[in-house]
């Protein structure tokens, strides 16, 4: 009478290996994609993408923990595969070189990502040098920063009158900012801030612009 009953047991022992693998197959978490530059028109190789934990609470999300991470290959490709050992929500990242590459207007460079297969590709964009003459005229409070908003990247020029080249960074094909300010030591008495839309056209390595700037009239702006 125990030779039915022993073979029923070592039947669902058998069964219950593949019962967790099913079982970790769907608590996993995989993602692939690629990196790709649609300026150039080609995969950017050993990019770094990595999976990390966003804990929510009271509508307020934090940073947890780095749980994976890898390279793209020579074809821009990744892939990533983790086990979540809590209920913290995921998102995948794109580590964007500082500067080097940026990303089109309106992406981000995380995104959220759920249990099973998830695949998100990532477009960036090679950054070109911006030469630019800067003539500034009547600056009561130098210097005149100039920012490009790749990297938050200032440059100053001194001195009330100057004709200057410096060198920034932007992004062909799509619309840039050039932020210029001239700001009293305090910021409180004079704060005169001017913000340039410009758009370069198809990719180069460099571009070369003027900017004229009388900073006694930009807009008064707060703080």
């Amino acid at each position: 009478m125990k030779t039915p009953l022993l073979l029923t047991m070592l039947f669902f022992t058998l069964l219950l290996p593949g019962c967790k693998d099913k079982d970790d197959a769907a608590e996993m978490v995989v993602v692939k994609g690629r990196v790709y530059d649609d300026l150039l028109q080609q995969p950017v190789q050993n990019m770094l993408v990595y999976i990390y934990d966003v804990a929510c609470k009271n509508f307020a999300c934090s940073y947890n923990q780095l749980l994976d991470s890898t390279r793209t290959d020579a074809h821009g490709y990744y892939q990533l595969a983790h086990k979540p050992k809590n209920s913290n929500g995921l998102n995948v990242g794109c580590s964007i070189p500082d500067r080097m590459y940026a990303l089109p207007n309106g992406q981000t460079s995380q995104r959220p990502i759920s249990k099973g297969s998830n695949n998100v590709n990532f477009i960036i964009r090679k950054t070109s040098v911006i030469r630019a003459r800067v003539l500034v005229t009547n600056n009561l409070y130098p210097p005149l920063s100039i920012g490009d908003y790749i990297g938050f990247h200032l440059v100053r020029v001194y001195g009330a009158n100057n004709d200057t080249t410096v060198y920034l960074r932007g992004v062909a094909n799509q619309e840039n900012i050039i932020s210029l300010l001239s700001a009293a030591p305090n910021f409180s008495t004079y704060y005169r801030r001017r913000l340039d839309y410009l758009t370069y056209g198809a990719y180069a390595d460099t571009f070369d612009i003027t900017i004229i700037a009388e900073p006694d009239k930009f807009p008064i702006t707060s703080y």
